[in-house]
């Protein structure tokens, strides 16, 4: 799988949006103009792949608070297993 930054790939597909400038479009450039609505409307519902903020979120939960006897915070652990890591950005955010 790759990912892409579907706004790009949106704005990019501005193009393909034909203007009729006062006049009536070819049937040409209403088939072009249904078929980019018809793929943005799929990009637009498609699943994200990746979701970079919950892939911080969950690295940054790993960290573990730890707190003292007396129930005061003493610090929170800043290392994760190298193997913990990987599997949470390979899930990507999705579950």
């Amino acid at each position: 799988m790759r990912l892409i930054d579907a706004d790009e790939l949106i704005e990019r597909m501005g193009k393909w949006m034909t203007k009729a400038c006062g006049r009536v479009q070819t049937v040409e450039e209403r088939v072009a103009s249904d078929i980019t609505v018809s793929v943005y409307t799929e990009i637009e519902e498609t699943p994200t792949a990746f979701d970079k903020e919950k892939v911080m979120e969950e690295l940054n939960s790993e960290r573990n608070l730890m707190y003292r006897e007396d129930g005061t915070l003493m610090g929170a652990r800043t290392q994760i297993s190298i193997d913990r890591a990987v599997d949470i950005v390979e899930k990507g955010g999705i579950e």
